[in-house]
């Protein structure tokens, strides 16, 4: 009886050993991604919000030529006696 438990655990060891290995790999895969999709998450919010300046800028500049062509619109009207 104990020489089978003891017989048992021996043979279960490399087992046992070989499912350690096998979740400490898994575990440090699950980090990597981890770290990746961390990154992968920074970048796009740096960009969001590069873009959102960008279109800022861009509707700021858009205003600024609008308000310029209706001047040049009403001064051509004015010249044109229209």
């Amino acid at each position: 009886m104990i020489e089978e438990a003891l017989r048992s655990a021996i043979e279960s060891a490399p087992r046992l050993g070989l499912y350690v290995f096998t979740v400490y790999l898994f575990l440090r895969h699950l980090k990597s991604r981890d770290e990746m999709l961390k990154t992968i998450g920074d970048n796009c919010h740096e960009v969001m919000n590069l873009s959102t300046t960008a279109i800022t800028k861009n509707t700021e500049a858009y205003g600024r030529v609008t308000a310029m062509l209706d001047r040049v619109d009403t001064t051509l009207r004015k010249v044109n006696g229209g």
